[in-house]
């Protein structure tokens, strides 16, 4: 109702009652609902955000800074040891295997560089290091379509090829983005060009575009041409495929891309253009084919080169000769009687800097490597060279383990007992490595005494055991131990006595000192003293202590494994003998090392 009323001599005025409609009351409860779900979706991204911005600063802030500077060092190393009388002595000269020719950007033609710029990163000039419209179209590529194609960016593949970082993964992208973006912050846009070209692989062992130009048309690269140029580009994304050696088709193929790249970003006139199509480019090598793709008839040479005989036809299975002979000069290495350069001790010493260098850098090991190799460092090692020699002269006789060979035997091509021997003081220095039994077959070949690992059996129980026992104040050496066994499921729902002593008892049932179950190598004690100690501290022990890296968390946490030495995957010998130190020098552990400095 309306109207006016009177209540204690005021007016007051009553308004009508309006009832909420149906329809704008659930309007408004979906609108609620929607701004909810906004805002919860909100707060989700901005949470997303900030954790991915802390993933992302991690690895800006763990990522490697790539130095330019080290791909042009080409220094060799040297690797010396101190003799007798405290003078050192050059043993090895380590250096590089590539064939690479540096060339100044000043010295590089300009269509040259446009080639490469046009087909690998036509925005290398605007970006600072990340084509973001590129990585951001692959991505949604490799969604959709599960492309595969990159967008790398120079920059980026210059740090990829310097890093040697080539995981696939999003952590080994973020990091190449990083260093990317920090070499565009120091080094101008002509450097960053200039250390790609002199950097990039060409195929083979050809480095670098002064290699490259040499190794396919035989000229140095301020001669080359446009075509020539083109055709050096396109090699570029992948030098195994593209490359005319390998398939001609292929090559011209990739060769008329980059043309029309570089028609198409300005940087060739249709004229010039027409040109360069239609230059006939003729090779270092003599190659066949060359009629089709170039014009003019494969170069008489080519039988001669190749080796292949008057009436050699494709039919009888003489035209891929010459690849495979290049195929069989790419065989990685293998050991067939050639003599070593280096010791054993050489080849650990060498390893170790290697992963150690890497693992400081934050680089892949084949990058550590070649930077050890063409860095100009001076190493000493900690090696004693009298032993050395001794124990290589010792071991270089086959059936050195062998008490009696039959003389039927020796004429047999056979595998021998093998074995691995180190020799270390108590500071952890090495002073003499054995990896193999024999006459070395070649140099940084796999060494058993640093890099093999196998079962330890009883050499555990001092390490695993009775070390941790006593560091821990469970026991003294002279404390008395029940020695019996425990049991264990039979797998039958009953107890079996374990474990078992060599004797094929189960203890004598007697109170033994602890001196005395080290002597004997007991099982049954040793096993009971692990249970004072506790599987979780025998653990740490061995891998925080003592530098022992094999152990499986899952596997190993248990008696058989750290009571017995039934590892799951065994130890390194250099590490068994590193932790076995702690027992001549009043319980210090160093590191074994096999250099100095």
């Amino acid at each position: 109702m309306s109207g006016f009323q009177t209540a204690n001599g005021q007016q007051q005025m009553i308004l009508p009652v309006k009832k909420e409609n149906a329809a704008i009351k659930g309007l408004r409860v979906i609108g609620y609902t929607f701004l909810s779900l906004f805002l919860v979706l909100v707060i989700t991204g901005c949470i997303c955000a900030v954790a991915l911005t802390i993933y992302s600063m991690q690895f800006a802030e763990n990522s490697y800074y790539v130095d330019l500077e080290d791909i042009d060092m080409s220094f060799s190393s040297f690797v010396y040891a101190y003799d007798k009388d405290g003078k050192a002595v050059q043993l090895k000269q380590l250096n590089t295997d590539e064939n690479r020719v540096w060339v100044d950007i000043e010295d590089i033609p300009q269509h040259t560089l446009d080639a490469v710029v046009a087909t690998e990163d036509k925005r290398f000039y605007e970006h600072e290091g990340v084509d973001w419209y590129r990585t951001v179209g692959v991505t949604m590529e490799m969604f959709i379509s599960n492309g595969t194609e990159g967008g790398s960016t120079i920059t980026q593949q210059l740090v990829r090829n310097i890093t040697k970082d080539t995981d696939v993964n999003i952590g080994r992208k973020l990091r190449e983005i990083f260093r990317a973006l920090a070499v565009e912050r120091k080094y101008t846009k002509h450097t960053i060009l200039e250390a790609y070209l002199n950097q990039i692989p060409f195929g083979g062992i050809t480095y670098g575009i002064g290699s490259a130009a040499q190794h396919y048309f035989g000229k140095e690269v301020k001669d080359l041409t446009v075509a020539e140029s083109a055709m050096l580009a396109g090699i570029i994304r992948s030098p195994s495929n593209f490359n005319p050696y390998a398939s001609l088709e292929n090559a011209r193929e990739r060769e008329l891309y980059t043309l029309g790249e570089m028609r198409s970003q300005g940087y060739l006139s249709s004229d010039e253009y027409d040109e360069a199509k239609a230059e006939k480019i003729h090779f270092a090598r003599p190659l066949r084919n060359t009629e089709k793709y170039f014009g003019y008839s494969d170069d008489e040479r080519y039988n001669e080169y190749y080796g292949l005989q008057d009436g050699a036809t494709e039919e009888a299975g003489n035209e891929d000769l010459y690849f495979e002979k290049e195929k069989e000069a790419n065989i990685p290495y293998k050991h067939s009687g050639e003599k070593a350069s280096q010791s054993w001790y050489t080849d650990a010493a060498i390893q170790q800097i290697v992963v150690q260098l890497s693992e400081q850098r934050g680089i892949a090991e084949s990058a550590a490597r070649e930077l050890l190799y063409k860095g100009g460092y001076s190493i000493y090692l900690n090696v004693d060279l009298d032993m050395q020699d001794k124990l290589e002269k010792a071991a270089a006789d086959p059936y050195m383990f062998l008490r009696w060979v039959p003389e039927t035997y020796k004429d047999i091509n056979h595998d021998l007992l093998q074995a691995g021997f180190l020799v270390m003081d108590y500071h952890g220095n090495v002073k003499a490595v054995i990896g193999g039994i024999g006459e070395k077959p070649g140099d940084n070949i796999f060494n058993r005494a640093t890099q093999s690992v196998r079962a330890v059996g009883s050499t555990m129980k001092p390490i695993a055991v009775y070390g941790p026992a006593i560091d821990t104040n469970r026991i003294t050496y002279s404390t008395y131990i029940h020695d019996t066994a425990g049991t264990i499921s039979d797998g039958y729902g009953g107890r079996t006595p374990w474990p078992q002593n060599y004797e094929k008892n189960y203890g004598t049932g007697a109170y033994q000192p602890a001196w005395w179950a080290v002597q004997k190598s007991c099982n049954t004690i040793a096993v009971r003293t692990l249970s004072m100690v506790g599987l979780q501290v025998s653990y740490e022990y061995l891998r925080d202590r003592l530098g022992i890296t094999t152990l499986d968390p899952v596997n190993d946490m248990a008696y058989s494994p750290l009571a017995l030495g039934a590892l799951s995957r065994g130890m390194k010998l250099i590490e068994l003998a590193g932790a076995y130190q702690i027992y001549g020098n009043g319980g210090m552990y160093y590191a074994p090392s096999l250099y100095s400095k």
